[in-house]
């Protein structure tokens, strides 16, 4: 949702908030040597969710005269809750061949060998702000 208003002093407020679901997490088997883990060991998004992500910028703006030029200065505010919420998570269940490979490389019963499945493994971008000055003549 993106939102703008212009007060009777010309400056320009803005906002925009989303919310997204949560990506579908797998559950990722080893394949083989050159394409590591590639094999669905469980159907295709069904290990679960990740969180809801979500969150709102804010822009500030506020144009002058100068001469025949008009300079807008602006201020931007990214991720104003500050919500560094987990966006991917490890899906390797396995990395190495299972004993009885290559004859059960899509057996779904197979025991995880990595440690760090399910670990987070990126997160939403932290707060940030950028000012910036844009001339129009």
């Amino acid at each position: 949702m993106d939102g703008y208003w212009v007060s009777p002093w010309r400056v320009a407020v803005g906002v925009e908030a989303f919310v997204e679901s949560g990506a579908p997490f797998n559950r990722l088997g080893f394949f083989n040597f050159n394409c590591g883990s590639a094999v669905f060991r469980m159907p295709r998004g069904s290990a679960g969710r990740l969180p809801t992500n979500w969150g709102a910028d804010l822009t500030l703006s506020y144009p002058f005269a100068v001469g025949p030029t008009t300079v807008t200065v602006q201020a931007y505010l990214f991720n104003v809750f500050d919500k560094q919420i987990a966006i991917s998570r490890d899906e390797a269940w396995t990395l190495n061949p299972t004993t009885g490979y290559p004859a059960n490389v899509f057996d779904p019963n197979q025991h995880p060998d990595n440690e760090q499945y399910g670990f987070v493994t990126g997160h939403s971008a932290p707060r940030s702000f950028r000012a910036a000055l844009r001339a129009a003549f």
